[in-house]
């Protein structure tokens, strides 16, 4: 069973690893930190994995536990571990990453703020302001504000450049 487990895992990350690799990017600061957080995400969909069972809220879950587990490890309350899965799959997608989201966007939200940088994320990803709401754990209402307020950052550079 635990076989059969793992394989589906490491099918469910090879799937996703464009979302996967594009979280580890909004949040790193260069290629170590990129490899931290892609350890840490992957150790917490691996202790979630067999609770996951809705296969269309799948982009929203991975969401959540990535963001969650970035933003809990940026705040010092965890340590990063070992790697989990020690060179069983490449999320490291930087050619499909700079032409899902050219290197301008990044340059853009490695200015933001935490928070602004998960929402901007989100924003960039389509997800709606309900799906927002569901990852974030905030309110639809508090959703639309922040992506009103992302819309707006981003005009206001965009004017700026």
């Amino acid at each position: 069973m635990t076989k059969v487990i793992r394989q589906n895992f490491i099918l469910f990350l090879d799937s996703n690893s464009e979302t996967l690799s594009r979280i580890c990017r909004v949040f790193a600061s260069g290629s170590v930190e990129y490899e931290k957080n892609k350890n840490e995400i992957v150790r917490q969909l691996w202790r979630s994995f067999p609770l996951f069972i809705n296969d269309t809220e799948k982009l929203n879950w991975i969401y959540r536990i990535g963001i969650n587990t970035v933003l809990l490890y940026k705040s010092g309350k965890n340590k990063y571990h070992p790697p989990l899965f020690d060179n069983l799959f490449k999320l490291n997608n930087q050619e499909k990453l700079n032409q899902t989201h050219p290197r301008l966007i990044y340059t853009f939200i490695d200015r933001l703020s935490i928070i602004d940088k998960t929402f901007t994320l989100l924003f960039l990803e389509r997800r709606s302001a309900s799906e927002i709401a569901w990852i974030t754990g905030i309110s639809e209402k508090n959703a639309e504000w922040y992506i009103s307020d992302i819309r707006g950052k981003i005009e206001r550079i965009l004017d700026n450049e």
